[in-house]
């Protein structure tokens, strides 16, 4: 199995809570040209904090998805109040 990751990745994100356990010991196992991520290297914060989505986009180079969420609540404001103001508009005439 270790054989088969150095054949097919370049890169491996290591999502684990906690302290980077696994990360290390594959840092140990894999060749030194294997690119290993995690918290070791900063990819995800190295507080030992809870993973949340937004953590792991940002460490596979994604948007900020707190920005996303904050779009897509303004949209879904806008878009629940324009119905209203299209039957107040029709009422109206």
């Amino acid at each position: 199995m270790i054989a088969k990751l150095e054949r097919e990745c370049k890169r491996i994100l290591v999502l684990e809570e906690g302290a980077p356990v696994i990360e290390e010991a594959l840092k140990g196992l894999l060749s030194k040209n294997l690119n290993i991520s995690g918290r070791l290297d900063g990819a995800i914060p190295r507080d030992g904090g809870e993973l949340n989505p937004n953590i792991v986009a940002l460490a596979l180079g994604k948007p900020d998805t707190r920005i996303l969420i904050c779009r897509l609540s303004w949209l879904a404001v806008r878009l629940h109040y324009v119905p209203d103001a299209l039957t107040l508009t029709h009422t109206t005439l």
